[in-house]
């Protein structure tokens, strides 16, 4: 009995200071806000009716509003749903590398790189960006990769350049990759490219260490009946060296 009175009076207090002036539209009275009176998780409760439930001093546009949230429950939808915070969209390639460098250079399968890949994706991302930092994410193509080569090559201390330019363009595409599955960026547009070392020199540079002179202990019986990654996995166990790399079979 002592709850039923607590509330009456509770109700009797609302209602001094909320003024009904039209259907669902009241008034409060110490400031002349208009608000609305829903229900919300099981219980009564008043929403102001400015945009995002602010404020709202002008009876003509509380009215608008308190239609538009009547027309999203009539389509099904909750008006009273928490804002989804906007997603962050990618407009240079800079926002998609640094969104990469941001979330650690996760790998393909969002885990995180082995130390000497990621301090490699770190050098990589540092020289990208001198170069990309106002590239639009909208305009890459084939041919913004090639001026990237010819800007790069002018700049390479050693050799032709052409691998140290395919390796960093490699992590521009991991980048590209990562943002694309967090829905940064729609497309990846680095996901088809072509590399610029000739691939006749990826290969002779694998099977350097199956012609180089005494690089095999196993006998010529041995290898002539063995596969050649096992001939190669025989002769890096006895003697391993830093250029030693599985060949393509």
């Amino acid at each position: 009995m002592h709850n039923m009175k607590t509330e009456e009076n509770a109700y009797e207090q609302e209602t001094k200071r909320y003024v009904n002036v039209e259907t669902g539209i009241y008034r409060y009275t110490a400031n002349g806000t208009y608000h609305e009176r829903p229900s919300i998780a099981g219980r009564r409760t008043w929403r102001g009716l400015g945009v995002n439930f602010t404020s709202q001093k002008n009876l003509k546009l509380a009215r608008e509003e308190y239609h538009r949230r009547r027309s999203l429950e009539s389509e099904g939808k909750n008006p009273y749903a928490e804002p989804e915070e906007p997603k962050t969209v990618a407009s240079t390639v800079a926002d998609v590398i640094r969104k990469y460098q941001a979330d650690g250079y996760l790998d393909r399968d969002l885990q995180p790189r082995p130390p000497i890949t990621l301090a490699d994706e770190e050098r990589h991302c540092n020289t990208l960006l001198k170069f990309w930092e106002t590239v639009a994410v909208a305009i890459v193509t084939d041919a913004t990769c090639d001026k990237y080569r010819d800007w790069r090559k002018k700049r390479v201390q050693q050799g032709n350049g052409d691998r140290a330019i395919d390796r960093e363009l490699n992590t521009l595409n991991n980048a590209f990759r990562y943002c694309k599955r967090r829905e940064v960026v729609s497309v990846n547009p680095l996901a088809d490219r072509r590399r610029y070392q000739p691939s006749t020199k990826v290969h002779a540079a694998g099977n350097s260490c199956l012609t180089m002179p005494m690089s095999c202990t196993a006998s010529p019986a041995f290898c002539s009946r063995t596969p050649i990654r096992w001939c190669w996995a025989f002769r890096c166990y006895l003697r391993p060296t830093r250029a030693c790399a599985p060949p393509k079979c």
